[in-house]
């Protein structure tokens, strides 16, 4: 069955944002590549990511995203926005392989976690729901979500709640749902708010959860 739930129309951004893009630190003034997590004895998500990818995550401020990188993200992105899913998520899936040992490419967290969320959505396009939301509730992508901007976290919270709509998951929905309505309503976001309660709604009466759709028309009363 296909489900028509609208979506933001800014899904596929240009890297603009990402060639001088700072970030508070997650640990210190640190970059994790190999000689550093080579060092620790118990890796995290971002310091394993750092070591299959052959790259420099950078944590601190002050350092861009490596020429290359972007220009693979804009090609994937502009794939995406052209409809040509399938090469799209190939690229993503390129951009996300390892680099040649010894290679000196450098990447903020945030554009990391960017990398698998557009690779989500373009899943999503490809009607893939259970490979979108692996992707999304993958580790990295999780661990990167702390440096996004409260929009953009709420853009992640609002596309994960659609994906578990269309995979019947009532419960992830509302949730994922539910955080995203709370920071549209902290930037006064009305319009996004509407949708958030439009998608619901219509999850809601297309799968016949009635009393969710109550409950939700309820709420939406009160915006």
């Amino acid at each position: 069955m296909s489900i028509k739930i609208t979506r933001s129309n800014n899904r596929y951004p240009r890297s603009k944002l990402l060639l001088g893009l700072t970030l508070v630190a997650l640990s210190g003034a640190i970059v994790l590549g190999a000689p550093y997590v080579r060092a620790q004895k118990k890796m995290n998500p971002l310091q394993a990511e750092a070591m299959r990818l052959n790259w420099a995550i950078v944590t601190a401020s002050g350092l861009p995203n490596s020429p290359e990188l972007i220009s693979q993200f804009d090609r994937a992105a502009t794939l995406a926005r052209q409809e040509n899913y399938p090469d799209s998520l190939s690229a993503w899936n390129k951009l996300l392989s390892p680099a040649s040992k010894g290679s000196k490419l450098i990447a903020t967290s945030e554009f990391l976690g960017q990398c698998y969320i557009r690779k989500a959505y373009v899943l999503m396009d490809m009607h893939k729901y259970s490979e979108a939301k692996n992707t999304m509730l993958h580790p990295v992508a999780v661990e990167c979500l702390s440096n996004f901007t409260r929009e953009d976290k709420a853009m992640y919270h609002f596309s994960l709640a659609n994906i578990m709509g269309h995979l019947k998951d009532q419960a992830a929905l509302e949730k994922e749902m539910m955080q995203a309505i709370e920071i549209y309503k902290s930037l006064k976001q009305g319009k996004m708010l509407q949708q958030c309660y439009s998608n619901m709604l219509t999850f809601a009466r297309v799968y016949g959860w009635k009393s969710f759709e109550q409950k939700i028309l309820k709420e939406a009363q009160n915006l």
